[in-house]
């Protein structure tokens, strides 16, 4: 996946993020998690993860964006 279309995805996955879209940006961001570790993704997934009360993998998604 090119580099652009992954920062495409994180956009639109933090843009479902704000409209409280849960599955939808789960979708877009865990896409561009199979192209490889991205700390964007990884923080949006974790905030996700935080709005539907799986606290334990909010923090490891947020500690593996550190990570990087």
């Amino acid at each position: 996946m090119e580099a652009q279309a992954r920062e495409d995805l994180v956009r639109a996955g933090e843009n479902a993020i704000a409209a409280a879209d849960w599955d939808t940006a789960r979708a877009c961001l865990q896409r561009v998690l199979e192209a490889g570790e991205n700390a964007d993704a990884l923080t949006g997934l974790s905030k996700v993860a935080m709005f539907e009360r799986e606290y334990e993998r909010a923090i490891d998604l947020k500690e593996r964006a550190f990570d990087l």
